[in-house]
């Protein structure tokens, strides 16, 4: 069975269910686990891995030097004594610190293209600090010596080929959902509009909130449920209770508790914006999640929502940054629950038939087989 490594810097942040997904999508191929820092956040303690610092405080040295140099004997080796036949790095960003290891092992490098890592402006990257220097100084050399990039959207690759990502090596993949987590409630609801992301601008939840007083929130009983956290979470939530007489705030949650609450909203409203420094939504994992629990999105017509969701089928997306326009599609399932059924429905549809997880698993090893082929 052939071999690949998944590699992800931090493994792995809470919000990134999509690449466990990843690993234990594989049936033809035998994956394992790379990075330079484990997290206390998602469980994988069952799975195949290979960390340069496990527990403890990192030495950012050390991982100042493999990024910017590709120097760190240990986890090199630690890597090829894994055998793998290719890697599949997650986020540009990430990829550009296999570059020297897959040159070294003379194995492809696969790409995924998640967002941030092609919308972002220059200035955005340097203001991360050394990580965002160090990637654009490789930038240009990851586009020119990757094997193969895989956009998670239209959108995505749109951008992709404007960071230089050559049309021959590009290949579009969505990514998928174990739907058999979800099990879609088409019975009565709570009066629950559900938000589930990171509290930062991109996201929206400001302008959800102040959609929501404007669509009678507090006039019906609505609640605004949040789930998630982030630098803004003071702002935003200090924002809702001014605003809002109904607000729960979650905090981040596991992703069984995301699950469950899909199970009661009567709507998933994550309003998202570009934001100033060009981060933006790739193909947002929430809206399809939402869709497989039956539940209808509402949501602004921009970047990769366009292919997460259907206008007027699957959801209501209203004009991007347009309040008014997305208080309106909120008040219109808030007073009409049999529409919300009807775009739940064909909500899950939907990700049946383009965002299961096993069948773009199968896609991805055709990929696999192609570039090792080749």
């Amino acid at each position: 069975m052939p071999r690949v490594l998944i590699y992800r810097s931090r493994l792995l942040p809470i919000s990134e269910t999509f690449i466990r997904q990843h690993y234990d999508s594989m049936s033809r191929y035998e994956p394992t686990f790379a990075a330079l820092r484990e997290l206390d956040e998602l469980d994988i303690a069952d799975t195949r891995r290979v960390v340069m610092s496990k527990g403890g405080k990192v030495p950012k040295m050390r991982i100042g030097l493999f990024k910017a140099l590709g120097v760190g004997k240990a986890f090199v080796d630690a890597v090829a004594q894994t055998k793998p036949d290719l890697i599949h790095a997650h986020f540009a960003v990430d990829a550009a610190d296999m570059l020297p290891v897959a040159r070294r092992l003379g194995i492809p490098l696969v790409v995924t293209l998640h967002g941030y890592d092609v919308t972002f402006t220059d200035a955005a990257f340097k203001a991360m600090g050394p990580e965002g220097r160090i990637y654009l100084a490789k930038r240009a050399r990851l586009f020119r010596e990757a094997s193969h990039f895989l956009p998670v959207s239209r959108f995505i690759a749109g951008q992709a080929a404007q960071a230089g990502a050559a049309p021959e090596k590009t290949t579009l993949h969505y990514l998928g959902i174990a739907l058999d987590k979800f099990r879609p409630n088409y019975e009565a609801r709570e009066n629950v509009v559900l938000y589930v992301g990171r509290l930062v601008e991109k996201k929206g939840l400001n302008l959800l909130i102040e959609a929501l007083e404007r669509a009678g929130a507090n006039e019906q009983g609505t609640t605004l449920r949040i789930i998630g956290d982030g630098p803004m979470r003071d702002t935003y939530l200090a924002l809702a209770k001014a605003k809002l007489a109904n607000v729960d705030y979650l905090g981040a949650q596991p992703h069984s508790r995301v699950v469950e609450e899909l199970g009661k909203a009567r709507v998933f409203c994550v309003p998202s914006v570009p934001s100033s420094n060009g981060d933006n939504e790739g193909l947002p994992i929430s809206y399809m999640e939402a869709s497989a629990a039956g539940v209808p999105v509402v949501s602004f017509a921009q970047g990769g929502i366009l292919e997460a969701v259907k206008d007027g089928q699957t959801g209501l997306l209203a004009p991007t940054g347009d309040v008014d326009a997305l208080a309106e599609r909120l008040e219109r399932l808030l007073l009409d629950p049999e529409l919300g059924l009807r775009l739940g429905r064909a909500g899950r549809d939907h990700v049946e038939q383009v965002f299961d997880v096993r069948r773009q698993a199968t896609h991805l090893e055709e990929i696999y087989d192609r570039i090792l082929e080749g």
